[in-house]
């Protein structure tokens, strides 16, 4: 709450003040894009932009009611985040200017210093909060997984409150390894000495771009089998329920040929994200092709049903 409140007071801010032009719902066109822009585009970084929203399912066995209270959880997650994004997008591209470009200097502008630092602080509570989001499902995922015999037993583990402490120190050794080796190949320059105009050639900007062009991967694959995994569990017979289906496999497929699309794949420095994403999930298909059918897999969630 604390880091959505400086967004809100902005956007009223910028509303009430209507921005440089005034206020316009030209920016909601899809025929209204910025030159160089496409829809397409904006499309695969919806895609990322909700990446997480299915996290609480991660926590369903630690839930009092996971039937009722889970699928609340994530179509909740899915509608404030929507409306959420319409709001700062629309705050955007009515309030910004040349020199105002992104919420912080907009910030200072239309509400003062104070507003500035608010929304600072409130992009460092996010950081920390989608880590902590993250650790926590991938946790939980080596436990289960650990748990039915797909990998070592070992990450099962739990300590006296049953949290699973091996999934967590396994995802930490991982953060620890992957932070050293961006380090080491990016450096740790925070302030690019070529100026402003240079800001994507920040060490750790470039260091960023990069696993997100491995992460873009995965998760269109992992979507991808998600919307398979659908198909085929619930016997789709309504039309809603078929069409969600064709346009999330529609979404998934498009997301992953943009990666090899002129215009929407990578730069020729982060196309080893690429690679190494191609790589992942080949490792991942053959990890997973002996290690049987889906209910031996997921035989512990079976008997508890």
């Amino acid at each position: 709450v604390l880091s959505v409140l400086p967004f809100l007071l902005l956007f009223i801010a910028v509303v009430i003040d209507g921005g440089p032009n005034g206020n316009s719902l030209s920016s909601f066109n899809p025929g209204n894009v910025a030159e160089g822009g496409s829809v397409f585009k904006g499309i695969l970084f919806a895609i990322l932009m909700f990446v997480g929203f299915e996290l609480s399912a991660a926590l369903g066995e630690e839930t009092k009611d996971p039937k009722r209270s889970i699928p609340r959880a994530v179509l909740s997650t899915v509608l404030i985040v929507g409306v959420f994004y319409v709001i700062t997008q629309y705050t955007l591209a009515v309030g910004s200017t040349a020199e105002l470009f992104d919420f912080a200097p907009m910030a200072e502008e239309y509400l003062g210093r104070w507003a500035l630092i608010w929304i600072e602080l409130a992009v460092l509570l996010d950081v920390l909060a989608v880590g902590i989001g993250f650790q926590l499902a991938a946790a939980r995922g080596f436990f289960s997984l650990g748990r039915d015999g797909v990998l070592p037993r070992a990450l099962a583990k739990t300590n006296a409150k049953q949290l699973p402490v091996a999934g967590s120190l396994t995802v930490f050794v991982i953060t620890v390894v992957l932070t050293l080796w961006a380090l080491s190949k990016y450096g740790d320059d925070l302030l690019d000495p070529a100026g402003p105009d240079a800001f994507f050639n920040y060490g750790v900007f470039n260091a960023f771009l990069g696993t997100t062009v491995v992460g873009g991967m995965l998760i269109c694959f992992v979507y991808l089998l998600v919307c398979l995994g659908a198909a085929r569990t619930f016997a789709l017979k309504n039309p809603i329920d078929i069409g969600a289906v064709v346009i999330g496999l529609s979404m998934c497929v498009l997301g992953i040929a943009a990666q090899f699309i002129e215009g929407t794949k990578p730069a020729p420095e982060y196309e080893w994200g690429r690679t190494f994403g191609i790589v992942l999930v080949l490792l991942i298909a053959a990890w997973a092709a002996p290690s049987g059918s889906d209910d031996e897999v997921a035989q512990h969630a079976i008997e508890h049903e």
